[in-house]
């Protein structure tokens, strides 16, 4: 997955790739985590609540800056 985003790491100078998904989502989190994604943090109950929508975690990486794409 990350080996997509470098072309837009050369051309946008982009170098942090964040995804959130539903606490309960554990195929998302295995497959993020097995990528190299690393946590950040959980979503507080109460914005889940407000928004109207099942809490989220959020997970970063940082994208290689290498220019010899």
């Amino acid at each position: 997955m990350r080996w997509i985003a470098n072309p837009v790491v050369v051309f946008t100078g982009i170098t942090d790739l964040y995804v959130h998904f539903a606490v309960d989502n554990e195929p998302a989190k295995q497959l993020y985590m097995k990528s190299g994604f690393i946590y950040e943090n959980d979503e507080p109950a109460w914005k889940a609540r407000f928004l109207d929508r099942p809490r989220r975690i959020l997970l970063w990486t940082g994208l290689p800056v290498n220019y010899d794409v």
